[in-house]
């Protein structure tokens, strides 16, 4: 069964460039009823990465996970497989 898995990208304008904040992977968990959680969380304010198998990781086990999540990311990307939303606040 293939399922959404949704991808939120925080960025700020800061004078005249973007700031990346954070990114935060969904995934849906759950066996009777799908409940969507966080399961990937890279925050680049408090440099620190969360993993919903290890909740807050060390830094060195976070930098494998963004290296992961990035490669898997841009390789998704090239397949055209996101469909983009943007909102403003």
């Amino acid at each position: 069964m293939t399922t959404t898995h949704p991808v939120e990208v925080r960025l700020e304008k800061q004078f005249d460039h973007w700031r990346l904040v954070y990114v935060t992977d969904f995934a849906f968990h759950g066996h009777d009823s799908l409940e969507l959680i966080k399961d990937i969380d890279i925050c680049f304010n408090s440099k620190q990465v969360y993993s919903s198998i290890g909740g807050w990781i060390n830094h060195d086990e976070g930098a494998e996970l963004i290296e992961l999540f990035s490669d898997n990311f841009t390789s998704y990307h090239h397949m055209d497989v996101y469909q983009v939303q943007i909102a403003l606040d």
